[in-house]
């Protein structure tokens, strides 16, 4: 759940007007994906036949673009109870019983909609005990980072990453409370940090070069916060 596909679960992934601004495009376009399949029914293909699943699984194939958010190193797989508490804090957060009726682009919906994904992501980060009554437990990151790293290259990169990271995310939840009934931006700021920073940090023979990553890195470099 970090940097590679396994990192960003728990930020994972990963960073609103609340925590993490949500100007940053790539990182929006991860939250947007892991949102969508972790609180998809996942009944809703059982009835297709199994032709018809095959394709429907071709196209999802074809389209996994859409959820390449690492471009440092190779892709792991990511862990199967990774993925439970993924999917539970979404559910929980984005139920599919809620109802949608209302105006989805008012203003008022769309601050609940950046305080669900900022309560979703403190699930996650409170789920693996990556914070803990408010404080970010530095150790507990890198160690669970270093058990998801695929190869030995990439564990350097873990300490300062998250010594850097730390640090921000503590300052601007300073900056950006909570309010009345909302969920603090710790978590999410410090899934943000975590993921833009591993990709720009990168070594450079170890960056993807396919067309995808290097639209994805000026991206990432282009946008400052």
């Amino acid at each position: 759940m970090f940097m590679t596909p396994v990192l960003t679960i728990f930020l994972i992934s990963i960073g609103f007007t609340i925590a993490y601004d949500f100007s940053d495009n790539a990182f929006n376009n991860f939250l947007y994906e892991q949102i969508t399949f972790a609180t998809e029914d996942k009944q809703s293909l059982q009835p297709f036949t199994t032709r018809s699943r095959r394709g429907i699984d071709h196209h999802m194939e074809k389209c996994s673009f859409h959820s390449k958010i690492n471009c440092c190193g190779e892709d792991v797989e990511i862990p199967d109870d990774h993925k439970a508490i993924k999917e539970k804090c979404f559910a929980e957060h984005f139920p599919k019983s809620e109802d949608h009726k209302h105006d989805p682009f008012s203003c008022e919906n769309i601050k609940a909609m950046k305080n669900k994904v900022a309560c979703a992501m403190n699930c996650i980060a409170e789920s693996h005990k990556l914070i803990e009554n408010g404080e970010l437990k530095a150790d507990t990151i890198k160690s669970m980072m270093e058990s998801l790293v695929k190869d030995d290259w990439q564990k350097p990169m873990i300490a300062p990453i998250v010594d850097k990271c730390i640090p921000i995310a503590n300052d601007f939840a300073a900056e950006h409370p909570a309010e009345d009934g909302g969920c603090s931006v710790h978590a999410i700021k410090l899934f943000h940090c975590l993921w833009r920073t591993w990709q720009l940090e990168c070594p450079a023979d170890k960056l993807q070069s396919t067309p995808l990553c290097t639209k994805l890195i000026k991206i990432i470099k282009e946008n400052t916060h």
